[in-house]
């Protein structure tokens, strides 16, 4: 199935890109697709927490309205088509 990755502000530095579309399997969740797209070091703390938890600085939104939660990851499977939009929280 085919995933587009859009991502937003300073994180179309740290990504390279303002999106990308990516390959991957049925049943893949948000957080396996994110993890795989953090290939360095800089990416990962700039993401996630020490706990593995998206930073508070971090919004993860599927198709645009769903916020990403990881703690409840397995009913955050994508399919295919999905838009997973990755971009600076507001305000903070």
């Amino acid at each position: 199935m085919k995933v587009k990755v859009k991502f937003y502000g300073r994180f179309r530095k740290l990504f390279g890109s303002e999106e990308k579309e990516i390959e991957a399997e049925s049943g893949t969740t948000a957080r396996s697709l994110v993890e795989t797209l953090c290939v360095s070091q800089e990416c990962r703390d700039n993401l996630f927490d020490e706990q593995g938890r998206p930073r508070r600085c971090v919004e993860i939104l599927k198709k645009g309205k769903e916020k990403v939660q990881f703690a409840d990851d397995e009913h955050v499977k994508l399919e295919d088509g999905d838009v997973v939009s990755i971009f600076p929280a507001w305000g903070i």
